[in-house]
């Protein structure tokens, strides 16, 4: 069984768009990419 995993994201400017959130999306996905795999893999 799996256990659900929380990111949380936190920029300090309101002025421009965040960079954090991008990179945050972007582990979010290969993480999702990742364990989708090993678990197909392991079916």
């Amino acid at each position: 069984m799996s256990t659900p995993l929380k990111v949380v994201a936190v920029s300090g400017g309101t002025y421009r768009p965040s960079r954090t959130l991008v990179l945050v999306q972007a582990i979010v996905a290969e993480l999702t990419s990742t364990c989708q795999s090993k678990a197909a893999s392991s079916s």
